[in-house]
This record gives C-alpha cells, sequence and structure tokens, in this order.
C-alpha cells in the first residue's frame, strides 16, 4: 500500500512538473521568440492587411519580376 502511494506522488510530481516546463516554452509571445532569435523588427517589415481575393490575372511573356517581396511566415 505504501508503495502504491509513492508511485502515485512521483507520478503526480513528474506531471507538475511537465506542466510547469510547457507552460514556460509553449506560452511565448511572437516578441519574445523573435528577441531570442535576434531578429529585429523594423517598420519597413510591416505591411497592413486587407480583406479582398487574392486572384490577379496578367498576360504576358518571358520573366517576371515583383515590385514588392514579403516573407510570410
Amino acid at each position: 500500500m505504501k508503495k502504491k502511494w509513492l508511485i502515485i506522488g512521483v507520478i503526480i510530481i513528474l506531471v507538475i512538473i511537465a506542466l510547469f516546463v510547457g507552460s514556460r516554452f509553449l506560452n511565448k509571445t511572437d516578441e519574445e521568440e523573435l528577441t531570442e532569435q535576434n531578429i529585429k523588427i523594423t517598420p519597413q517589415m510591416v505591411s497592413s492587411v486587407e480583406l479582398g481575393d487574392l486572384k490577379k490575372t496578367v498576360s504576358t511573356s518571358g520573366y517576371l519580376q515583383p515590385a514588392d517581396e514579403k516573407l510570410l511566415t
């Protein structure tokens, strides 16, 4: 009987430790993650978002170069 309570106690302690460690890593804000990666966000990196369709038809030949390129993550 004593061994059973010892095992239950160890399991409860391990669950509490796992919850604490998980909450520390999973609840980081985007700013904290970017700071850890040494990424600085400048105003030029921010663009406004508008609701609408992403469809545009272009008819041409040759190679196309975008006027502005954004990295979506």
